[in-house]
């Protein structure tokens, strides 16, 4: 089958489960908002401004024209919109997923009352060849988000280095954030969460943190963490079982032992999780970009350092 071949048979397959430009029906009951009263690109690039001004120069793409040819042939047949307005987050309020000039795949989330807050789904500054498409609300899982695209460069995947690759990831608002999917989560009995950072070029915080089943925990701050130094504490409760239930959610045993970006001088880290009676997965990422779902861990990870009380 032809590379050409391959796009057009993966996005008709693709344009089955997915809705273009509309408001889709929500799973909540539904609540209106400014983004209701939107319409068109010059109103959603105002909003866009107003969240966020770091974003004063970005542009919606409503050509959705693309110098490279395999990257616009995948583009016309998945047919993505420059701008979908849907309940992204499944919380009763309308959002807004953005294509830009850029590259970038921006959402204007609503966390209730016309709070707006801006998620980037482009983790990896090199993502250019990146089509979002939503679907409709699937019983309790509620509005998601399907990308296309060719597969990332993975220094530890040589298919990667030779020829594109099309990967599709579906996304789901939950634990805070877009991470991939899974239709069933695993109950393993996590005993033992360690993760350590390494430096960057740059001021990336280095630390390491271990949480024990009772809560227990250690935080090493060795340099950027303000401040830094050795601590002691218990997590909340709360906090803890977000961890575990996400690592559950996301499957971290079946997840790969390594990740990494294509680039250098950037942040690495270790996950290692002990469970089930002594079972060991370890994780290395270098840039911290594996999965969506991982991303998350590692970001409630880094908050521990300033959410909890330590001694």
């Amino acid at each position: 089958m032809t590379a050409t071949r391959s796009i057009i048979h993966v996005c008709s397959m693709l344009a089955l489960s997915v809705l273009p430009f509309m408001a889709i029906a929500q799973n909540k009951q539904k609540r209106h908002n400014k983004i209701d009263n939107i319409k068109g690109i010059a109103q959603v690039e105002k909003l866009l401004r107003s969240v966020d001004s770091d974003y004063v120069y970005f542009k919606i793409n409503k050509q959705l024209k693309y110098s490279d040819k395999g990257c616009q042939s995948l583009c016309n047949n998945a047919k993505p919109q420059p701008y979908i307005k849907a309940d992204l987050d499944n919380n009763g309020y309308t959002d807004i997923l953005m294509m830009c000039e850029d590259n970038d795949i921006i959402c204007i989330l609503d966390s209730g009352n016309n709070h707006f807050f801006i998620n980037r789904l482009t983790h990896r500054i090199h993502e250019d060849c990146l089509f979002p498409l939503v679907s409709m609300p699937n019983n309790e899982n509620g509005t998601s988000i399907v990308l296309t695209g060719f597969k990332e460069y993975d220094r530890y995947d040589t298919s990667t280095r030779t020829r594109r690759i099309i990967e599709q990831k579906k996304l789901v608002y939950k634990f805070g954030d877009f991470i991939e999917y899974n239709a069933i989560p695993e109950s393993n009995k996590i005993e033992k969460i360690e993760f350590t950072t390494t430096p960057c070029f740059g001021s990336c915080p280095v630390f390491s943190i271990t949480i024990y089943a009772d809560r227990t925990a250690s935080y090493n701050a060795i340099e950027y963490n303000h401040p830094d130094g050795k601590f002691k504490g218990t997590i909340r409760q709360a906090n803890y079982d977000e961890l575990v239930d996400l690592l559950n959610y996301i499957r971290f045993p079946s997840l790969k032992d390594n990740y990494a970006v294509g680039w250098t001088d950037d942040q690495a880290c270790t996950l290692t999780i002990t469970y089930n009676n002594g079972e060991v997965k370890k994780i290395h990422d270098y840039g911290l970009v594996g999965t969506y779902g991982l991303s998350r861990i590692y970001h409630m990870l880094f908050q521990l350092r300033t959410n909890q009380k330590w001694k």
